[in-house]
């Protein structure tokens, strides 16, 4: 963090005395913390986590999920070419996983998302652009896509 101050010590000044329950209010004040480094998501796992714990369901009740399946995916967080990721893929499946999540950085990554799709047609597919496309980037690729 600038100045010395500890990533600790700026969630102090930032919680200390907050409601855990004013699970927006709180989201505001550490918004202000993603220009300085990742989002803090921890933080607000950690309040639905609180607010669970008093209400006495878990957070996917209080979130309005209804099912308790959740598909067990492989994620290809490093950035590789189509044939890598294809192998990569190959030896997921082969391991039992149904899911797979690719990571994209730029409209490149889309023609390497079409080679794994032309190879797994019925994989579930799952793709992370990891807070780097502007939405209307992703819009223009989604009518692409689908």
């Amino acid at each position: 963090m600038p100045g010395g101050i500890t990533y600790g010590d700026t969630l102090r000044l930032l919680l200390l005395g907050e409601d855990p329950h004013d699970v927006a209010h709180i989201r505001r004040k550490l918004a202000s913390l993603d220009l300085l480094s990742a989002r803090p998501w921890h933080i607000e796992v950690g309040l639905w986590d609180i607010i669970g714990k008093d209400a006495g369901k878990p957070i996917h009740e209080l979130l309005g999920a209804t099912s308790h399946e959740i598909t067990t995916y492989a994620s290809t967080g490093e950035i590789q070419p189509a044939d890598e990721r294809i192998a990569y893929i190959e030896d997921r499946l082969d391991e039992g996983f149904e899911a797979v999540k690719l990571r994209i950085t730029s409209r490149e990554d889309i023609d390497i998302v079409r080679q794994v799709r032309e190879a797994f047609p019925d994989l579930m597919l799952m793709v992370d652009a990891n807070k780097g496309w502007a939405v209307r980037a992703i819009e223009e690729e989604e009518q692409l896509l689908c």
